[in-house]
C-alpha cells in the first residue's frame, strides 16, 4: 500500500481553530501557532481574511499537515487559483509550507479596512 503524500498548510483566517471552515482540517494533525516574517497585508473581506505579499505586516498562522484529498477540498473552498493562489512560503520558527494568497491587483487594499496585527481571530474578537 502506497503511503499518501502530506503537505504543510499555513491557515490564518476562517480555517484557523474556532472558526466556520476549521471542520475540514479538524482531522489533520496541527503543528503549531506562529508568526510570520513582515511581509503582508491582511485585509477585512467580511467573514474571511484577505492576504497579499507587501506592506511588511506580520500575520499569525495555524499550520496543519495535511493529505492530497483535504488539500484538494481547501484549493476549492479557496478558489485556488483565480480567487487565492497557493504559494510555498517561509514561515519563522517552522519552516515551508503552503499558504493561500490573492494575486497582484485582485483588489484595492487601500478600499477595504486593512487587519493591523495581522491576528485574525484578535481583530475578530476586538
Amino acid at each position: 500500500m502506497q503511503t499518501p503524500e502530506l503537505f504543510t498548510l499555513a491557515v490564518y483566517g476562517s480555517l484557523r481553530q474556532g472558526f466556520h471552515n476549521h471542520h475540514l482540517l479538524a482531522h489533520c494533525e496541527y503543528l503549531g501557532t506562529f508568526n510570520s516574517a513582515n511581509r503582508y497585508t491582511m485585509v477585512d473581506l467580511g467573514s474571511f481574511p484577505g492576504l497579499f505579499h507587501g506592506n511588511c505586516s506580520t500575520i499569525v498562522v495555524e499550520i496543519y499537515r495535511v493529505d492530497e484529498d483535504t488539500l484538494a477540498k481547501l484549493d476549492i473552498l479557496e478558489g485556488h487559483p483565480e480567487h487565492y493562489q497557493r504559494h510555498p512560503q517561509t514561515i519563522e520558527g517552522f519552516g515551508e509550507a503552503w499558504l493561500y494568497l490573492m494575486p497582484e491587483g485582485y483588489l484595492d487594499t487601500t478600499k477595504v479596512p486593512q487587519v493591523s496585527g495581522g491576528d485574525w481571530r484578535a481583530y475578530r474578537n476586538a
